[in-house]
């Protein structure tokens, strides 16, 4: 669990935009895919809609839709498209070598595909993990106070060299190293070293968020800019983009992938198979996830869909849980029938909703504020009931959301955030949800 000490909540702090956690859900849309298609992994991609996540293993795919499920596509060798569990109630995946991985909603782990190295047998039991990443050849899940438990290959200490004890936020894989996001913005990694992928790991604070390539990493730092090192045959390094404000990293075998807030694309490093000259162009993309040699963005619909993208990772309280918001209703200001909802919050406790223009991710109190920039207070306080939950029903008509500097129009994107007391979580006595990122329509 994080530690900062503050005296209380800033009405307006201006930061920079930081970087989005690889656990968002990032709302409705299609699937575009590009790259190697040696087995379908890009050309038998699933149509429709209502997809929020989607990764990619060294010849498939897997895909998350709004309703928890999951589709896979594309190479079934070892089961990795026809063991895919049915069902709903799916809040995360992770692939990237043979074997695939999901998080329920109550914190279990499945797994599926290639075990050569016990990656799928050696899955740990029980509930309250929060976060999954897959390696070529091992895996690991984050639990709810930081704690980080892996499993598969060792044969570079991919396994036995797992850091131990708590407040990690973030991890991620390379084929055969690992890398994992502290609470104070630096950076761990463990695992192969034969491209100074561990060893050339950045030094100091502000990193936001970390992806694993097959021998390089990346980094995103505070401002949004991106920090690559390891292997660089094809550029993974050399020719990663300057300057600030991408918001989401993703990493193949040789090539590497990052967003705007906007939704543009860039992609960088080997383009054998198109991975690079084949990123689609526009704006207006979701999320990214990268395979081996092949990419998969998500797209939304053209004309007002609006979205709503939950960003930023949550830390844990005492609750055991970490705190998220959400949606309830449509983005249209006509319908005016919207629902800021959270939930995991400790129990009968003062909270309050508020929103701005801005992303980020700041650590303050005992976790993540996700709002950069002049922010405003919803009224009223709410307080949480016995499950932790608390709700506020929105009215468009009336301010702050009709007038003034935080006037809600048709086309533009607030982002929302819950406050909360938490006395026994930490000295700082509060924390935060996660960010929800709302774009309305008429």
């Amino acid at each position: 669990m994080m530690r900062f000490r503050s005296t209380g909540f800033p009405l307006a702090l201006v930061v920079l935009v930081g970087g989005l956690m690889p656990s968002e859900v990032f709302g409705q849309g299609s699937i575009v895919a590009w790259g190697y298609d040696s087995d379908g992994q890009v050309s038998g991609l699933p149509t429709g809609t209502g997809f929020t996540q989607v990764v990619g293993g060294w010849g498939h795919s897997l895909a998350l839709r709004t309703d928890g499920s999951i589709v896979s596509w594309g190479n079934d060798s070892n089961g990795q498209v026809s063991n895919a569990p049915p069902g709903t109630g799916f809040n995360q995946i992770a692939t990237r070598g043979a074997h695939s991985l999901a998080l329920k909603a109550d914190g279990s782990i499945v797994s599926w595909g290639w075990d050569g190295f016990g990656q799928v047998s050696n899955t740990p039991a029980g509930t309250g993990f929060i976060q999954i990443a897959a390696g070529g050849y091992h895996s690991l899940a984050l639990r709810a106070d930081g704690s980080i438990v892996s499993w598969g290959a060792d044969s570079h200490g991919q396994v036995s060299s797992t850091p131990s004890g708590i407040g990690f936020v973030q991890i991620a894989a390379g084929s055969r190293h690992t890398l994992a996001l502290f609470n104070d913005g630096s950076i761990r990694s463990w695992g192969r070293d034969d491209d100074g992928q561990v060893s050339n790991t950045p030094t100091g604070l502000g990193h936001t968020q970390v992806a694993g390539g097959q021998k390089h990493s990346l980094a995103l730092l505070a401002d949004g800019s991106i920090v690559s090192w390891g292997r660089d045959t094809d550029g993974e390094v050399s020719n990663t983009p300057s300057g600030t404000g991408f918001t989401q990293l993703a990493g193949g075998d040789n090539f590497s992938l990052a967003r705007h807030p906007g939704g543009a694309l860039v992609s960088w490093g080997s383009d054998q198979f198109g991975g690079v000259s084949s990123t689609p162009i526009g704006s207006g993309f979701t999320g990214i996830g990268a395979g081996s040699a092949h990419s998969l963005a998500i797209f939304s619909a053209s004309g007002c869909t609006g979205s709503v993208n939950n960003y930023c990772l949550a830390s844990g309280n005492s609750a055991g849980t970490s705190a998220g918001i959400n949606w309830g209703g449509p983005v249209s200001l006509d319908a005016n029938s919207a629902v800021l909802n959270a939930l995991g919050a400790p129990p009968l406790k003062f909270g309050l909703f508020f929103y701005g223009a801005n992303q980020t991710q700041v650590f303050l109190g005992e976790g993540l504020l996700c709002i950069g920039g002049q922010v405003k207070r919803l009224q009223p306080l709410v307080v949480t009931d016995q499950a932790g939950t608390a709700s506020l029903p929105l009215d468009f008509t009336q301010p702050p959301f009709s007038t003034g500097p935080f006037a809600v129009t048709p086309l533009s994107t607030w982002n929302f955030q819950f406050w909360y007391r938490d006395p026994l979580g930490g000295p700082a006595g509060f924390n935060f949800s996660d960010g929800l990122e709302v774009t309305f329509c008429p």
